[in-house]
């Protein structure tokens, strides 16, 4: 292991994930951030705008669902919740990907040169994200994207490099 998956490794372990998940979020993490350098992936904070309130509580504010927490507590945690969200706002996280290079005219423009250039394509994403915290889910979606650019690059044929699926 390089000195850079060490470190996220052994915080992983510190955060308390086993050996195994600590290690899967350590290499993917880090193969993440080594194709967004070269700027064929990256993640995007997007506003979630289709979630509401309810959805976002589900039971847990509900006495019924939480018999041994006094219905006062969470009447509490339900305002706490209310104001995270008002304050935080509700997110997704996606994780894009761009395997052909941007074209202007007969330029190839390297991919770092302007993030706002077209082509990502969504790998995958979560949404109803209370504040901007996925640290959970991060090494998930990195994989998963880099499985989705890993297949749009099989996919270009051998001579004119467009996605020929």
């Amino acid at each position: 292991m390089n000195a850079d998956i060490t470190r996220r490794y052994h915080a992983a372990r510190a955060e308390g994930y086993n050996a195994q998940h600590a290690l899967y979020n350590a290499v993917t993490l880090a193969q993440f951030e080594n194709l967004e350098s070269i700027g064929l992936v990256r993640f995007q904070w997007v506003p979630d705008e289709s979630s509401c309130i309810e959805d976002l509580e589900g039971d847990c504010f509900n006495p019924d669902c939480n018999p041994g927490v006094r219905a006062c507590d969470l009447e509490r945690r339900r305002k706490d919740f209310h104001e995270t969200v008002n304050r935080d706002g509700v997110w997704g996280l996606v994780g894009q990907y761009r395997p052909l290079p941007f074209q202007h005219g007969e330029t190839i423009v390297p991919y770092y040169a302007d993030e706002d250039q077209p082509g990502w394509e969504t790998g995958d994403s979560i949404w109803g994200l209370v504040g901007q915290d996925a640290h959970m889910y991060t090494a998930d979606i990195a994989a998963e994207t880099i499985a989705q650019l890993v297949t749009a690059l099989k996919d270009r044929c051998g001579s004119c490099r467009k996605v020929c699926s």
